[in-house]
């Protein structure tokens, strides 16, 4: 929301990501000397996004260039992109209650007389271009380390599951209610939950084939009750069933590794934890496990 057409159009919101860069190269500098195997050179890796924002290069370019390098950092670093639990909705509501809603307001448009005052205003989450590119992995991240000339600043007395709980409860504002029962949702891991945005789902439904009118009601369903109920752990075979269709999506796109990941993913996630049910429920099928031996 800072450039388009290479001018800047938000002062102040290009400010804030010129600021970000700036910590970001400071913390790469600090972290260049005991980066361990296999981690991008995090000072190179920053300097060429941030040649990209001096030259107000388009949003995409810049996020093209940012997500391997997040992705690189996160493994290679042993960072941890998802919750360890399920996330509690009244967990999260209460701390929206206690910490948030004087600057964000109850439903997350940050319309109250207290963001009136501050500059730059806090975010909108009912903002498409917001909300649509928000996961609850980048709210947390938000949450525990602020944000660099705003009134955002640290959580950092909260807990790791305090900010996760937060985190999915930011992400679900912008949808309306709707029932579970009737989205027809497909199956999503709480670790894909936690790193995907409403973008991103809305794109693996389209090329799953799911109608436009229906993808608005199943990423509500999603970001409203599927991450709380963990589906997938209680139909693995629904997750192995999605993970195939995403794998087939992806050979149709001629991305083979992805595909491949998603091949084992739909057996490790999926498979594997209901063969003991497979099993009671057909003593003579013996899975992959027992067949390999």
């Amino acid at each position: 929301a800072a450039v388009e057409g290479g001018k800047v159009v938000n002062e102040d919101e290009y400010a804030e990501q010129l600021s970000l860069l700036d910590e970001a190269g400071r913390m790469a500098a600090r972290m260049a000397p005991t980066a361990p195997a296999g981690a991008p050179n995090l000072v190179e890796s920053v300097a060429k996004v941030r040649a990209l924002v001096d030259a107000k290069a388009d949003a995409s370019a810049v996020t093209g260039d940012i997500e391997p390098i997040r992705a690189s950092t996160i493994a290679a670093f042993r960072l941890a992109d998802s919750p360890s639990r399920a996330p509690d909705l009244a967990r999260g509501q209460a701390l929206w209650n206690e910490h948030c809603i004087t600057c964000h307001g109850a439903t997350g448009k940050g319309d109250t007389p207290r963001a009136a005052t501050l500059t730059p205003r806090p975010t909108n989450f009912h903002d498409p271009e917001v909300g649509a590119t928000m996961t609850p992995y980048r709210v947390a991240n938000t949450v525990r380390f602020g944000v660099n000339g705003t009134a955002m600043v640290p959580f950092t007395f909260l807990s790791n599951e305090d900010r996760w709980d937060l985190a999915f409860l930011v992400v679900s504002l912008r949808h309306a209610e709707v029932g579970a029962a009737d989205a027809g949702a497909p199956t999503y891991a709480l670790g894909e939950l936690a790193v995907r945005s409403d973008a991103q789902i809305a794109a693996d439904l389209e090329s799953a084939g799911v109608p436009p009118q229906a993808r608005e009601a199943i990423v509500a369903d999603l970001r409203r009750h599927a991450a709380y109920e963990d589906r997938a752990a209680a139909r693995p075979l629904g997750l192995a069933r999605a993970r195939l269709d995403r794998a087939r999506v992806a050979i149709s796109r001629g991305e083979r590794d992805a595909a491949r990941g998603l091949i084992i993913d739909a057996y490790l996630e999926g498979v594997e934890p209901a063969e003991l049910q497979l099993r009671a429920a057909d003593p003579s099928w013996r899975g992959s496990s027992s067949s390999a031996s």
